[in-house]
């Protein structure tokens, strides 16, 4: 957890593939939301349990790949990340 806590640092987002109910990834997920980072947490995931846990908790909801596209976009045009647009 050590090392996704320096990746999660050092990133301005997170960007959540697929995230299981109990794991790594649903925690680095929580952690960012936790420090004020932006999440985007992909609805069209194979196992999506965890990325509408994170969703539910404050991740920014991705339905396809032109939304994560703008998301990404609008999160390096500010890498303050609190200003992201809520769909």
């Amino acid at each position: 957890m050590a090392r996704n806590n320096v990746i999660i640092g050092l990133s301005l987002a997170l960007v959540v593939v697929e995230a299981s109910e109990k794991g790594g990834t649903l925690t680095a997920g929580t952690k960012a939301l936790q420090l004020n980072k932006p999440v985007l947490a992909l609805e069209f995931a194979m196992n999506p349990c965890g990325n509408a846990e994170l969703i539910r908790h404050g991740a920014i909801s991705i339905r396809n790949r032109a939304e994560l596209r703008i998301r990404l976009m609008e999160v390096a045009k500010n890498p303050q990340g609190n200003q992201l647009s809520m769909i």
